[in-house]
């Protein structure tokens, strides 16, 4: 699984959280993924649009087995 489809599986799920609560904004998400011979992945995302009054964007953070990790770092250990 690459990177991006980890990022779109969790934009994917706070839409669906998103649309079970529409009188609530779900400003957090995050979603774990088991990738085989790395671990634990785990992509957390935070709605930053409403903040500054700009279009909508995401501050992605990534965690492996419980450690943050640099997108960078991820993305050679995972070959993305």
């Amino acid at each position: 699984m690459t990177m991006t489809e980890m990022l779109e599986a969790t934009i994917a799920r706070h839409a669906e959280l998103q649309a079970n609560e529409p009188n609530r904004n779900i400003w957090f998400c995050g979603k774990t993924f088991e990738i085989d011979g790395v671990g634990k992945v785990w992509c957390g995302i935070q709605d930053v649009a409403g903040v500054y009054q700009k279009r909508r964007h995401w501050r992605r953070t990534w965690e492996m087995n419980g450690k943050r990790i640099a997108a960078s770092k991820l993305a050679q250990i995972i070959k993305a």
